[in-house]
């Protein structure tokens, strides 16, 4: 297998799903083989994951996660991976499973961004609306002071969310959107920490 082409055609999947091209996005991001390495599961499994929560399909998103679950020590240098296990957790209505998670994820080394917005996803989950503002906050302010665009994005449209703010969630919108066009235009892929990096290298 060429994993630069795999992680190459994943990155471009995760990119149209950010585009809300869904069935372009679904031949690239198929679901991840247990026996790769940790980069490529990476790559696989952040993309297969968020696919089928953009199609709709949390259980299966979950059911995917479940890998990450089971070996959250392996995970845990990759603190996407764990919060993207989450989110699919969160909503598929599994919280002992989110809590499993969230709970490996606070005994690891990366108490990050990533962990805050895991936090704040539970807290909202559970009706914590202030607990849940006061971790994405924290989440949102670490994504933007490391330069992950996409992931800084994404929390602002959770805390959107929470916050039942629907001018923040169309801006957040626009600006995947934006970000996305101009990847798909042919733009070089950023260098890790410049733009949209994942957190998983």
């Amino acid at each position: 297998m060429d994993t630069h082409i795999t992680r190459h055609d994943r990155w471009l999947g995760l990119t149209l799903a950010e585009q809300g091209r869904l069935e372009e996005a679904g031949r690239l991001l198929t679901k991840p083989e247990a026996d790769w390495e940790r980069q490529n599961v990476y790559f696989a499994l952040v993309g297969w994951v968020r696919h089928r929560l953009a199609v709709g399909d949390p259980q299966a998103a979950a059911d995917g996660a479940r890998p990450v679950l089971l070996a959250a020590d392996r995970f845990a240098a990759l603190p996407a991976c764990l919060d993207v296990a989450h989110e699919a957790f969160v909503a598929a209505g599994r919280g002992a499973e989110a809590d499993q998670l969230l709970e490996a994820a606070a005994g690891g080394p990366h108490q990050d961004a990533f962990y805050h917005r895991m936090r704040g996803r539970s807290a909202a989950a559970a009706g914590a609306r202030e607990e849940a503002e006061a971790a994405l906050r924290l989440a949102l302010k670490g994504f933007d002071d490391a330069g992950y665009r996409l992931e800084a994005i994404r929390t602002r449209l959770l805390l959107a969310e929470v916050l039942q703010d629907g001018a923040m969630r169309d801006s957040a919108r626009s600006d995947a959107r934006a970000l996305g066009a101009w990847l798909l235009a042919g733009q070089p892929r950023p260098e890790p920490g410049i733009a949209v990096r994942h957190g998983g290298e």
